[in-house]
């Protein structure tokens, strides 16, 4: 029987373990036998043991810390705007104007038959004319006259009283009544006589007022009423 013997200072830290060199040795291999089995055990149960059922788990690799990827889309689709240039005139009064002549006064002087009103938007700059549709007056029931500054013809005279579109009103016609011509067309060269110039592009309608009145009369024809249209043109120049 192996004695041990321990040998400790009442008032040390630390004691110090006196055991025989033989048995030590035997201590030794007991202990390194049991260590191996015991690591032999928990390599085998490490095996076996699927991760996340109380397994080790078993690096794959290194962690992905620089990861990218895209956090936008484009679609695109083409656009096509065609712009066609537009002018709208409105006949704001232009109803029909009659007036008797039934004086000397009125025969030698002309005699007043109202006044027009229109106006005008535009995406262009524009001028505005004057001419009678016909180059005759037609008498209700037959017969006619010339329209002209002639003998045996009656002219029709227009002034501009007012001017809102911001154009030049053409000179004479701004005034005092001054005959027009007759149109054939709505270009600047068949739609009679040119009132307003070069008035400026507008989105928002602007207007003009005209008046009329005709010529010295002439003598020499039938009573009756005789008439003709009288258009006003608007036209982009």
């Amino acid at each position: 029987m192996t004695v041990v013997s321990k040998k400790c200072t009442p008032h040390s830290y630390f004691c110090v373990s006196l055991i025989n060199p033989l048995n030590l040795i035997k201590m030794k291999k007991i202990i390194f036998a049991t260590a191996v089995a015991f690591a032999t055990s928990f390599g085998a149960y490490a095996q076996i043991q699927p991760e996340g059922h109380g397994g080790p788990s078993v690096p794959t690799g290194p962690n992905c810390t620089g990861c990218t990827a895209l956090t936008y889309g484009t679609c695109q689709t083409s656009v096509t705007v065609s712009l066609a240039n537009v002018l709208e005139m409105s006949c704001d009064n232009c109803g029909e104007m009659q007036a008797c002549a039934n004086s000397i006064s009125e025969w030698t002087n002309g005699i007043s038959l109202g006044t027009a009103e229109f106006s005008v938007a535009s995406t262009k700059p524009y001028s505005v004319y004057a001419g009678t549709a016909s180059a005759s007056m037609s008498r209700s029931g037959g017969g006619s006259i010339g329209i002209g500054t002639g003998a045996n013809q009656i002219s029709i005279n227009a002034k501009v009283e007012n001017n809102s579109t911001n154009g030049s009103t053409v000179s004479p016609y701004s005034n005092a009544p001054t005959p027009i011509s007759v149109r054939s067309g709505v270009t600047a060269t068949t739609a009679g006589s040119k009132l307003i110039a070069a008035a400026p592009a507008s989105l928002i309608k602007k207007g003009a007022k005209v008046s009329i009145k005709t010529g010295k009369l002439p003598v020499n024809v039938a009573s009756g009423d005789y008439s003709v249209d009288v258009v006003f043109a608007a036209i982009q120049d």
